[in-house]
């Protein structure tokens, strides 16, 4: 099973690699992170804080049921209005921080069979969407406000 690794690892600030190959290994990487979302009760994670530099990040859907799978996520469209939150990191446990992002975004992403996709995702989903995109890109947590 693959490991969650946190805060500070240089990987973590390194920026992830196009996916290229929908094969075997991408499935492996796919499983793992699903048991580390299981394990951990994430609401989002990416390959890089499973030590994978690869564009694939998991986000619960908006009633939190089941993880969506989302392979080269690209932001495609924000909203002007923002929404402030707190927000947690499963790299950086016990830590919470304030963060400002837009609360309607658009996305476009591959499945794991390689099909394209788009939604249009709102309130905590756009949040944990931005949130590990923001990973894929070696962006941190650690730059907005940390809430004591």
């Amino acid at each position: 099973m693959l490991e969650l690794i946190t805060y500070p690892n240089d990987i973590l600030e390194q920026r992830a690699e196009r996916v290229e190959e929908f094969d075997e290994e991408l499935m492996d990487l796919l499983t793992g992170m699903i048991g580390v979302m299981k394990e951990t009760g994430g609401l989002g994670l990416a390959a890089n804080q499973v030590g994978a530099l690869k564009r694939v990040i998991l986000v619960k859907n908006s009633d939190r049921t089941r993880d969506v799978i989302m392979i080269n996520p690209r932001i495609v469209k924000r909203s002007k209005k923002a929404r402030k939150d707190r927000e947690s990191c499963l790299s950086f446990p016990g830590r919470t921080f304030l963060t400002e992002r837009p609360k309607k975004i658009t996305v476009e992403f591959q499945h794991y069979g390689g099909e394209k996709k788009m939604v249009i995702a709102d309130g905590v989903t756009a949040a944990c969407v931005l949130h590990e995109t923001d990973h894929l890109n070696g962006r941190l947590i650690n730059r907005f406000e940390e809430i004591k």
